[in-house]
C-alpha cells in the first residue's frame, strides 16, 4: 500500500501548497532544479538583473524582458520562505527534504500546479506485503482500475460487513447493528485485545464505532443513492476499509 500512502502524501502537500499561493514559476523552478540534482545558482549581474540559473538545464533570463529575471527570483525566494529550498554557501542553493518532496509530487500542466493521478491499487501478494486486504481488493480493484469509484467503495464496503459475518458467526444480523453486537466493549463477540482495563475497553469501543461508522457513512449512501466520488477520495476510503478488514484478521473471538 506504500504507493497509495505515498500519493496521499503528495496530494495533501500540494493542496497546501496550494493554499499558500505558491507560483507557477516557484514550480517550475523546484521541478527544473529536482531534475538537476537539486542546485540552483544566481548568476553575474547583468543590465537586465541577476539570473536564476539551473546549471545543466537552464537559465531563467531574458535580456530584453528584465521581468523574467525578476520573477524566478522571487521564485527562489518563495522556496526559501516555505522551506523547500535553503541557502548552502555564496550564490549556490538547494531543495531541502520538502523540496524534494514537493518536486515529486507536483507537475505544472498549463499553468495550474496539479497532483500526479492516483496509483494503481493491488492486493498483497503475501502477509509481508502492505498492500490491500485481499477480500477487500479483490471486491474494489477492478471496479477501481476501471473509474468506477463509488462502486467500488461500495462494494469494498460490503466485503468487510461479509467478514464480519464470517467471522463472528451473525449471519442473521447487518449493518450497524452486526457492529455493535459483534464488537460491542461490554461483552463482544470479536476483541481487539484482552479488555483487562478501561484502555483496552476504550480502543474495543473505538473499533466499533469505526466499524459501525464503515457501514452508516460509506456503505449506506452508497446503496441509497448515486455518488460521485473522485479517484482520490475512494482511494482513501477502500485504504480504511482494508485497514479494518486487517485488525479484523487479528481481533479473537470470545464466543
Amino acid at each position: 500500500m506504500s504507493d497509495a500512502i505515498d500519493y496521499l502524501v503528495a496530494r495533501n502537500l500540494v493542496e497546501r501548497l496550494h493554499r499558500l499561493g505558491l507560483s507557477k514559476y516557484a514550480v517550475e523552478l523546484l521541478s527544473e532544479a529536482a531534475a538537476a540534482g537539486g542546485e540552483i545558482v544566481l548568476g553575474p549581474p547583468r543590465d537586465s538583473g541577476q539570473a536564476v540559473m539551473v546549471r545543466g538545464r537552464r537559465t531563467f533570463s531574458d535580456d530584453d524582458d528584465p521581468s523574467v529575471q525578476a520573477r524566478y527570483r522571487s521564485a527562489l525566494k518563495e522556496l526559501m520562505q516555505l522551506r523547500l529550498a535553503e541557502h548552502e554557501s555564496g550564490v549556490v542553493y538547494r531543495l531541502t527534504g520538502p523540496g524534494w518532496d514537493a518536486a515529486q509530487a507536483l507537475q505544472l500542466e498549463g499553468g495550474a500546479i496539479k497532483v500526479r493521478p492516483p496509483p494503481p491499487l493491488r492486493a498483497a501478494e503475501s502477509s509481508s506485503d502492505p498492500q490491500l486486504h485481499p477480500l477487500i481488493a479483490a471486491a474494489s480493484l477492478q471496479l477501481y482500475r476501471n473509474g468506477h469509484y463509488s462502486n467500488a467503495v461500495f462494494d469494498a464496503s460490503k466485503a468487510l460487513i461479509a467478514l464480519v459475518k464470517e467471522k463472528s458467526g451473525k449471519t442473521a444480523l447487518d449493518g450497524a447493528p452486526l457492529m455493535r453486537t459483534v464488537f460491542s466493549p461490554k461483552d463482544p463477540i470479536l476483541a481487539f485485545n484482552d479488555l483487562r482495563d478501561q484502555s483496552d475497553r476504550d480502543e474495543q469501543e473505538g473499533m466499533m464505532h469505526l466499524f459501525e461508522g464503515a457501514v452508516l457513512a460509506l456503505r449506506n449512501p452508497r446503496g441509497h443513492s448515486f455518488l460521485d466520488d473522485s479517484g482520490e477520495v475512494a482511494l482513501e476510503y477502500i485504504i480504511f476499509l482494508s485497514m479494518l478488514a486487517n485488525r479484523l484478521e487479528l481481533a479473537k473471538r470470545l464466543k
